[in-house]
């Protein structure tokens, strides 16, 4: 019979249990992004058009805060949906958000008012091109 000393099995436990806390709050996190968001937009970086060259990322945006997600945008904007309040609207034009409007400069960065007034401008990682909006969502939290 092999016996652990105390010190070895806490190791071990630390090696399993550590990797699921820390995955555990990355998700929860970002759920927690995208619950308090007004916005939500997802956008496809084409790359240089290769295969394997695209990806998609998304934003989750309030007045406080404007953060890069990855929940949920694995296809699109289509796996999303399970993620967000039922009161979310869908937008398919990015022009047309209620008090808010979004523009990208040059690809570089992601620039965000509301009511005419500048609140974000996030510079958009430098490995995607050839940007193009992909869809999102309006979520009305008031």
């Amino acid at each position: 019979m092999i016996s652990y000393s105390k010190k070895s099995i806490l190791v071990i436990l630390s090696f399993i249990i550590l990797p699921i806390l820390l995955l555990s709050y990355s998700l929860l996190k970002e759920y927690y992004l995208i619950i308090n968001s007004d916005l939500v937009l997802v956008y496809k970086s084409n790359g240089n058009g290769g295969i394997g060259d695209s990806n998609n990322f998304a934003y989750a945006i309030n007045e406080n805060y404007c953060e890069e997600i990855s929940l949920g945008i694995a296809i699109g904007d289509y796996s999303l949906v399970k993620y967000l309040p039922k009161k979310s609207k869908k937008i398919d034009n990015v022009e047309n958000i209620n008090d808010y409007s979004v523009s990208l400069d040059n690809t570089k960065y992601i620039t965000i008012y509301k009511n005419n007034k500048l609140i974000h401008k996030k510079q958009i990682n430098s490995n995607y091109s050839n940007i193009n909006f992909d869809g999102g969502f309006y979520i009305n939290n008031n």
